[in-house]
């Protein structure tokens, strides 16, 4: 479907554009490191139906400013998220993040628990918990030599295939290879910096709203060990495996995706 026109509102100093539309309970949804707002064009027309659904483009995504420092931890997102929904004068909202996005979402819900109402994390990046760049492991070296040294063009050619399974069609691995053309240099070294500083099991203890964890049986990023895991180790909280899905569940199978969060929503209201 057609996003509704992205907008942009002033959070605490931080300019982040967004997409907004539908009325009732608000939902945020959070992206991944390889995506932005947008990306989220397939749960809009379903969750829009009965909720207010917000995308934001996460800071240094978008049309949205970067977080002044160059090397955040997932509590810099979290903070920014909270000035963001003060800015649209949202008191609280169930939170969808994916990947990347749901560590930004973990570290929200220990850090405001009195803004969240429910919590869905899908594809769930665990983070490295370095303290110091000399620490980081490969797979984080190798994020941060792709995005300077190909750019994100190149970035998305050598990356954005691994986001799906081998059923995915042509139009949809474009899809999905665009989206993660547009992310920005400096954007995408902050998420990386980002993802390998923060550790999304020392906000688990801090979760107490009700919480869906999802992945896609065939992530081979975020393979569903791990999904299962975080599940484990949030008090009340439900693991629902997606069949026949990669890490991009969402737009891989949205229909699946929507069916799975909106029962969780519904068995809430």
């Amino acid at each position: 479907m057609d996003m509704p026109p992205p907008r942009t509102t002033d959070a605490g100093g931080l300019e982040i554009s967004y997409y907004d539309m539908g009325r009732g309970g608000a939902v945020l949804l959070l992206h991944g490191i390889g995506s932005n707002g947008s990306g989220w064009s397939g749960q809009f027309a379903a969750l829009s139906a009965h909720h207010r659904v917000i995308a934001w483009d996460a800071p240094g995504y978008g049309g949205s400013q970067p977080l002044p420092a160059l090397a955040p931890a997932a509590d810099g997102y979290a903070d920014a998220l909270a000035d963001f929904l003060d800015a649209l004068g949202i008191v609280s909202c169930s939170l969808i993040g994916h990947s990347l996005g749901a560590l930004m979402a973990a570290s929200f819900a220990a850090r405001h628990p009195g803004k969240l109402d429910r919590l869905v994390l899908a594809s769930c990046a665990l983070g490295y918990g370095s303290t110091a760049e000399a620490d980081y492991p490969d797979t984080i070296r190798g994020r941060l030599a792709d995005i300077r040294e190909l750019g994100p063009k190149g970035l998305a050619e050598k990356r954005s295939s691994r986001l799906l399974t081998e059923r995915a069609g042509l139009e949809l691995r474009a899809r999905i290879k665009e989206t993660m053309a547009e992310v920005t240099p400096e954007g995408y070294e902050a998420a990386t910096h980002m993802l390998a500083r923060s550790d999304i099991f020392a906000d688990t203890p801090g979760i107490r709203c009700p919480t869906l964890v999802l992945c896609g049986d065939e992530d081979v990023i975020t393979p569903d060990e791990g999904g299962k895991r975080v599940a484990a180790e949030i008090e009340g909280a439900r693991y629902v495996g997606l069949a026949e899905l990669g890490h991009a569940c969402y737009v891989e199978g949205p229909d699946v995706f929507n069916d799975a969060v909106q029962a969780f929503l519904k068995e809430l209201d």
